[in-house]
């Protein structure tokens, strides 16, 4: 498939299989064999390790955690969302590391301030969690072979990742999924009452410019060329509207290749094994080099 300097691609997933990926604009995928959880364990080296960054005249320390695998071809940074941070011990081993190890990256993590074992208070992407980014995550980096050229995130986590691509040097794609586009827009139409007050938290602490900031559809500048988003079309803590106004947003910009994904019957919180085919057949489109 050759691609054009500007592409929209659009499609509709059922998730019933293991799935690839739409390979014409507008092609709904049909599948029919039913998903499996049977994925072949990929074999990895870990580290973790704890480095420090100023902010605000003061020293935090971030926390952050690596998996190699052999045959790799790029980096993966993946971000977690403002629910939970990840637990070092189990990280290289969970499905979403897994995910990218299957399919060619390596995987770096950095937990947010206030998250596993990063000091500090969560500030919901805020200013130290983008100070941190930028000291840790090349650092973190540093320690694995291929560049890093990718980023994830999920839930707020899509926001977090969108946010560090503007930050970090190299990146060339950002897949996001189930992912916060417009927070004042969000506060207003979600229906997940714990999205609701942190958000509420959000901007009753930082005001609008809170929101402006982490706001990634106000500002496209800076975002890597390459973007892939996905969201159910069931989703109630994150309406799927976000994403269709993203898309839009980015499409008619002119300056990105964007894959939108729809998944179709699902809700927010997609079961694991469903959310790791679609994955992989996301990150076999982005395709490594």
């Amino acid at each position: 498939m050759s691609w054009s300097p500007v592409l929209a691609v659009t499609g509709f997933l059922l998730l019933s299989a293991c799935a690839s990926l739409p390979a014409e604009p507008s092609k709904q995928l049909e599948v029919s064999q039913s998903v499996k959880a049977e994925f072949a364990r990929q074999a990895f080296t870990a580290a973790q390790g704890i480095i420090p960054f100023s902010y605000n005249k003061t020293i935090g320390h971030g926390e952050w955690m690596t998996c190699q695998s052999r045959g790799t071809k790029a980096t993966a940074l993946i971000m977690h969302s403002d629910r939970a941070g990840y637990d070092k011990a189990k990280f290289c081993s969970g499905w979403i590391a897994q995910a990218f190890l299957a399919s060619g990256y390596d995987v770096v993590a950095v937990n947010r301030p206030g998250y596993g074992g990063s000091d500090g208070a969560p500030d919901f992407s805020g200013g130290a969690s983008l100070v941190e980014m930028t000291v840790v995550v090349p650092e973190a980096a540093a320690h694995l072979p291929h560049p890093l050229t990718t980023i994830w995130g999920y839930d707020t986590g899509a926001a977090a990742a969108a946010l560090a691509a503007k930050h970090l040097k190299g990146v060339t794609t950002i897949v996001l999924g189930g992912g916060i586009y417009d927070y004042d827009d969000a506060l207003r139409t979600t229906g997940d009452e714990y999205l609701r007050a942190d958000l509420a938290a959000i901007k009753r602490t930082g005001g609008e410019k809170a929101f402006e900031d982490r706001s990634v559809a106000y500002d496209l500048n800076g975002l890597p060329p390459n973007v892939i988003i996905y969201h159910a079309a069931n989703d109630k803590a994150v309406p799927i509207s976000q994403a269709k106004s993203f898309n839009d947003s980015l499409a008619s910009n002119g300056r990105f290749k964007v894959t939108y994904q729809i998944v179709v019957a699902q809700g927010h919180d997609l079961p694991w094994v469903y959310h790791r085919h679609l994955l992989e057949a996301l990150l076999k489109q982005a395709n490594p080099t």
